[in-house]
């Protein structure tokens, strides 16, 4: 709404009201704010409704600037839309944060010391702590991963949860992400967007910076490298531009400094990944790997994963190439393990679980079973162990056939199937409109692996908000909008970044023969093209100058000629450049322009 409407005031929150039995991460009550919100909340109000409106209009340009889009959440969804963005800041106070970062930590701990069993001696598995059929009727269980022996048996280098609030205010896992979590980049690019709108709030109330969770991560890509290279070459592979994290991709590759390379930009030679340049192959020490693991290796998984790196499984267990994170990682993405998780930590960490899991229930135990058609009009039902949105059914919402059908599938393959309790989700304000309205709330977190075999969390996340809770139980693309996550710091807060400060001088390096060769094959083929184009434009204007000039029309001898030619090169419609050309000449005229400056004349 623009700011001179008589239907706003400078106070955005005049009409939001709480909804009952919600928690609202803003308001204890209708009136009564938070003690993290209030400081916000009156910055906005002296910012006034014209000046925030403003802002909102430059971020929003900001983001169409930078191109920042992401795919939708439909995996069949081939198109993109741009990122949308909420100005209102989702806001963590410094003693929640330490309890939840404490509890995110200790969850990564264990779910790495359950990956390096269930690839290494599975003890778990022969004490009966786990079911047997958890791994080996699991799909995303690989043979091949087995036995790869990582440094210090570290498989999960980056992990992310994807977080909700209940109506009791606690915190709850609603999924572990350990495959290739994304998401991270988004995270950052919200930062510098919101920061930038609210410069004075952000220095004011302490928001802890995410610059040391990414100078971790590069901590932690150097020091897996094989023999502890002191200077090791890292690439960050990617499933390239088809691939729905591809604009992630690339802005973490410009942020981090590291090569951005595609499974056909890497070769295995003497069971070692090397890069393809032009002046030759270069060694690669540590791959940041960011499509599925599944994907990684046409030799192990076949056609299905055609953007990976033929042999990589075999470097990475002759321990040539490091790979974060470590194949056979995404094994724990499979929700039925959640429903062990708190045993799990008892046995292997000697403590309870401090921060629990949504309540999840796996069909194969006969009595979790049980429990889940008993339950069936009120639990989610998904897919025990591959992730796929199209799978999910919310029982409550199925008519009585459905939910029966469902039952007896569930009964016919009950090792397929999970139940998992609905949570209710914790609401926030969001400016997406008009006026503040209130929206269901989800959090992703990321982590990454220390020193010492401990993790740093990210002290903020990616936020993500929508008026329909379910809809944030699919991809971080599902919702409809995203927020910055401003973790609240008691103490002063280190000023660090790693971008480069405004209107500093650009260091122009030459990288001689280090580009990749598919890179210098595109760049080969651009030109051709951009020449093709040229070609074509003077041809156009040669054309044009015949057709409106003093002396245009058709006693040119030579339009004939210029018409055929435009015509076999597909410049223009075929029909123009036949041998009657003179009977359709004027249509030619009045069509021309539309042809050239046409959006959407593809002719």
């Amino acid at each position: 709404m623009p700011p001179n409407s008589p239907f706003v005031s400078d106070d955005l929150f005049e009409r939001y009201t709480p909804k009952p039995g919600t928690f609202d991460e803003f308001f204890r009550h209708p009136g009564e704010l938070r003690d993290e919100a209030r400081p916000f909340i009156e910055d906005l109000r002296r910012i006034g409704f014209s000046e925030l409106y403003r802002r909102r209009e430059q971020a929003e340009k900001q983001l169409v600037d930078n191109a920042n889009y992401f795919s939708g959440a439909d995996p069949d969804d081939k198109g993109s839309r741009p990122w949308p963005f909420d100005v209102l800041p989702l806001m963590i106070g410094t003693s929640e944060w330490t309890s939840l970062s404490t509890g995110l930590i200790q969850r990564a701990k264990l779910l790495n010391l359950v990956i390096a069993d269930l690839h290494g001696p599975r003890r778990l598995i022969q004490e009966g702590q786990i079911p047997p059929a958890l791994l080996f009727d699991n799909p995303l269980f690989a043979r091949a991963f087995s036995q790869l022996n990582p440094p210090e048996d570290l498989y999960l280098h980056f992990y992310a949860a994807d977080l909700g609030r209940g109506l009791d205010g606690q915190w709850r896992v609603i999924a572990d992400r350990t495959d290739s979590p994304s998401g991270i980049a988004y995270a950052l690019e919200n930062r510098i967007v919101s920061s930038g709108m609210f410069p004075d709030s952000f220095r004011n109330q302490r928001v802890q910076r995410l610059a040391p969770f990414f100078m971790a991560l590069r901590s932690c890509l150097q020091r897996i490298a094989p023999q502890h290279k002191e200077n090791p070459r890292i690439a960050l592979v990617s499933a390239g531009p088809k691939g729905s994290n591809h604009f992630e991709d690339a802005y973490l590759s410009r942020y981090l400094g590291y090569t951005l390379v595609e499974g056909d930009d890497l070769t295995i030679r003497e069971r070692k990944v090397q890069l393809k340049t032009l002046g030759g192959l270069i060694p690669i020490d540590v791959l940041f790997r960011r499509m599925r693991e599944q994907d990684s290796d046409p030799l192990e998984f076949g056609l299905r994963s055609q953007a990976g790196v033929t042999g990589l499984t075999q470097a990475v267990r002759h321990q040539s190439v490091a790979c974060a994170n470590a194949l056979g990682s995404g094994l724990l993405e499979s929700p039925a393990f959640m429903a062990y998780l708190p045993q799990l930590c008892e046995r292997l960490l000697g403590q309870p679980l401090l921060l629990p899991s949504v309540g999840t229930y796996w069909c194969g135990d006969p009595q979790q079973r049980d429990y889940v058609l008993a339950n069936l009009n009120r639990l989610y039902i998904k897919p025990a162990f591959e992730r796929n949105p199209k799978e999910i059914h919310r029982g409550g919402g199925l008519s009585a056939r459905d939910r029966e059908q469902l039952a007896d599938r569930i009964r016919a393959n009950p090792l397929y199937y999970v139940g998992q309790e609905q949570l209710s989700r914790s609401q926030v304000p969001t400016w997406l409109g008009e006026s503040v309205t209130a929206s269901c709330l989800a959090l992703r977190t990321f982590l990454v692996a220390d020193k010492e075999l401990t993790y740093q969390c990210m002290p903020g996340g990616l936020a993500r908000v929508s008026r329909n809770s379910h809809l944030l139980d699919f991809a971080i693309a599902a919702g409809d909008a995203t927020k910055d996550t401003w973790v609240l710091s008691d103490g002063p807060v280190r000023e660090v970044t790693l971008l480069r400060p405004p209107g500093d001088r650009l260091e122009l390096k030459r990288s001689g023969t280090e580009l990749p060769s598919r890179v210098a094959d595109n760049l080969f083929w651009l030109g051709r093209h951009a020449e093709r184009a040229e070609g074509a434009a003077r041809l156009l204007r040669t054309t044009i100058l015949r057709l409106t000039g003093e002396s245009g029309g058709r006693h040119q001898p030579e339009l004939g000629l210029l018409l055929r030619i435009l015509a076999m090169t597909g410049t223009i419609d075929t029909r123009f450049g036949l041998a009657d050309f003179l009977s359709t000449l004027p249509s030619l005229e009045s069509s021309l322009p539309d042809m050239i400056y046409g959006e959407s004349d593809a002719s």
